[in-house]
């Protein structure tokens, strides 16, 4: 809780590999500039720029991802196996270069995936990698805001919708 993982890396989980069965919390920590690699040769590696999920059951929740890169897939997030409960994150300006790239949270399998009341900055979540395959249950992305003239932001209706069902955390 309230760390900062900054420049770290690795071949799966740039910055944490999440293998306990018992599962786990990460709370208001900033994940920052983590580079998940692998070597040409390598199919399995590059994966989760940030964190890569093996197992168990884990809640990530009001966290910020950015900056994060994955050689393969998962700029941000991958999740091989397990339970993945990711609330109220932010996601901005994570990258990956595999054939079919999701820049924030990627997965293989059927992985259960909850994602709730997160941002991405992307402009919508096919090109941020939410990704549709799978158990993934559901997804917010918040409404543009704006402003009205000298006044404070507010939100409009966002148009940004493809993919996405829910009204936030119950």
């Amino acid at each position: 809780e309230g760390s900062t993982f900054r420049r770290n890396t690795g071949r799966v989980g740039g910055a944490l590999l999440l293998t306990a069965s018992t599962g786990g919390t990460i709370r208001n920590s900033n994940f920052l500039e983590n580079r998940a690699y692998r070597h040409v040769s390598e199919a399995t590696a590059g994966l989760g720029g940030a964190i890569y999920v093996l197992a168990g059951t884990h809640t990530i929740v009001n966290n910020t991802f950015a900056g994060n890169i994955a050689d393969n897939e998962g700029g941000a997030i991958y999740q091989a196996a397990g339970t993945a409960n990711i609330y109220l994150d932010t996601f901005v300006g994570n990258t990956c270069k595999g054939a079919s790239c999701k820049t924030d949270i990627g997965k293989t399998g059927t992985p259960t995936q909850v994602i709730k009341a997160s941002l991405f900055a992307s402009a919508s979540p096919s090109t941020t990698g939410v990704t549709a395959d799978g158990t993934l249950l559901i997804c917010i992305l918040p409404p543009p805001l704006t402003t009205a003239g000298d006044k404070d932001f507010y939100a409009q209706p966002s148009t940004v919708t493809t993919g996405c069902v829910g009204d936030g955390i119950s």
